[in-house]
């Protein structure tokens, strides 16, 4: 690493850069901050992720299920976020999906795990738990693409 950083600062830059990807429908902008392999797990499953086109059906599945339900935007905010190792940071954050200012799902927390890429020279989330305990619709979108 080149540059000291807290894991607070890391993490909320990830989550601003794939937000904006997200809501841009930008797959190649969100895929330059995952790490692959990628797992992705909800209450209704997990699957791992071994390759662009899997990440590409994933992130178009849960596209097509934030334009269903009318997400406007997603805002997402760090609850916590900690250095485990030189490379590794463990974090928390709350989402919040709205269409205007009207929230159109319950708040959820999610569990990443974000890695140094030496190679790349950055930081990238290689791992992500979902805590969304009333909407199978949208664990499906997340967990159910082969």
């Amino acid at each position: 690493m080149t540059q000291i950083q807290s894991a607070q600062v890391i993490a909320g830059h990830l989550l601003q850069e794939t937000g904006i990807a997200l809501m841009d429908r930008d797959c190649d902008a969100f895929m330059r901050h995952i790490a692959f392999p990628h797992t992705i797990e909800t209450f209704q499953g997990e699957q791992r992720i071994e390759t662009e086109g899997h990440f590409r059906a994933v992130f178009q599945s849960f596209r097509d299920h934030l334009c269903k339900i009318g997400v406007t935007d997603a805002v997402r905010r760090v609850i916590e976020a900690s250095f485990k190792t030189d490379t590794r940071i463990e974090s928390t954050h709350e989402v919040r999906l709205l269409n205007g200012d009207v929230l159109v799902q319950t708040p959820y927390v999610a569990y990443s795990v974000i890695l140094w890429d030496g190679k790349e020279g950055r930081w990238k989330i290689a791992s992500s738990i979902y805590a969304i305990t009333d909407a199978p619709e949208l664990n499906a979108a997340l967990v159910t693409v082969a």
